[in-house]
């Protein structure tokens, strides 16, 4: 099985071919940097996690290399079972299309979590119309920094962070959301530990004093 996972994450990652190459350093010549990326993504997803949290992780790689990456993480995602959530600054309108939600952040607080499809129609029926020749992540990221500077907006609509987290705890989208959420709270999916890891993770310090002395 050990094996089999393996070969499916490097297939799936399209790394497969650089299994026997070293990472490499300064000093060492090794694979490639989106190579490397994979490799880091190939690690994460080699331990059988339900939930991979993923930061800047297309910093330094070009709009290919970064599209390629994301679309191999959603098959993944869709093949072995898990959920991804990771940060994106200033990415293509075909990455932003391969998630199935986008969470909105400003100032620390939520002004909107749905389907990425849904969002724009979700804040242009707040009055924030989307410039002309701008992408929907663009527009969101310039709602998140400043919606003040979004032409052409209408005389309600919301300007600062209180404005659009109320307008959002009031929508269909957040209710939608409340919804799913208990309906999972209450059918959890069943845990797979053994009994060795549920004893190890009840005791009041993972690490033993010795150890950690």
């Amino acid at each position: 099985m050990v094996e089999l996972r393996k070969t499916a994450v490097e297939s799936i990652l399209g790394i497969h071919h650089v299994r026997q190459t070293f990472v490499g350093d300064a000093l060492v010549r090794g694979v490639s940097g989106g190579e490397r990326r994979r490799v880091t993504i190939a690690e994460m997803l080699a331990t059988a996690g339900r939930y991979l949290v993923m930061d800047s992780y297309t910093k330094g790689l070009d709009s290919a290399a970064s599209l390629d990456i994301v679309r191999s993480m959603k098959t993944a995602a869709r093949h072995l079972g898990a959920t991804i959530i990771a940060t994106q600054y200033q990415i293509s309108k075909d990455i932003f299309e391969l998630f199935d939600n986008v969470v909105v952040l400003r100032e620390g607080q939520g002004i909107y979590f749905g389907p990425t499809g849904q969002a724009c129609a979700y804040f242009e029926a707040l009055r924030l119309r989307m410039p002309v020749r701008r992408t929907v992540p663009d527009f969101l990221s310039t709602i998140a920094d400043d919606p003040a500077t979004l032409p052409a907006n209408g005389a309600d609509a919301p300007q600062n962070v209180e404005e659009l987290a109320e307008a959002y705890h009031e929508s269909r989208e957040c209710e939608e959301c409340q919804r799913l959420v208990a309906q999972g709270m209450a059918h959890p999916p069943p845990r797979h530990q053994s009994e060795e890891a549920a004893e190890f993770l009840r005791r009041q310090y993972l690490v033993s004093w010795p150890t950690q002395f």
